[in-house]
C-alpha cells in the first residue's frame, strides 16, 4: 500500500513497431513477473500507431495494468513503392 492507502498501480512497458502498413507488433516488459502478459495481443491491426496504442492500453487495463509506458522507438514501415508504367512494361518484357 502507498501512503494514500491505495494499492500501487502495476505498469507495463511496451515498444510498438509497424511491420507492415496497418499491422503493428508489440514487445512487452513488466515491472513484475506478470503471468497475464500472455493475454495481451502481440500484433494489432490499426490505421495508425495512435489507434494501435489505445487498443493495447485498453487490453492492458483489462489485465490489471494501471499504465502503459511506451518506449520511443516506433519503427514505421517504408511507404509502398509507386508503380511506374514504363518500368512495369520493361519488367513484363514489352
Amino acid at each position: 500500500m502507498t501512503e494514500s492507502g491505495r494499492l500501487p498501480r502495476r505498469f507495463l512497458r511496451a515498444t510498438l513497431c509497424e511491420v507492415e502498413r496497418g499491422l503493428f507488433h508489440v514487445n512487452y516488459r513488466t515491472d513484475t513477473a506478470a503471468w497475464d502478459v500472455h493475454e495481451l495481443p502481440r500484433y494489432q491491426l490499426a490505421g495508425n500507431a495512435f489507434d494501435a496504442k489505445r487498443r493495447i492500453e485498453s487490453a492492458a487495463r483489462g489485465c490489471g495494468f494501471g499504465i502503459v509506458l511506451w518506449d520511443d522507438a516506433i519503427h514505421v514501415a517504408p511507404p509502398l513503392p509507386e508503380i511506374v508504367p514504363a518500368a512495369a512494361g520493361v519488367a513484363a518484357g514489352e
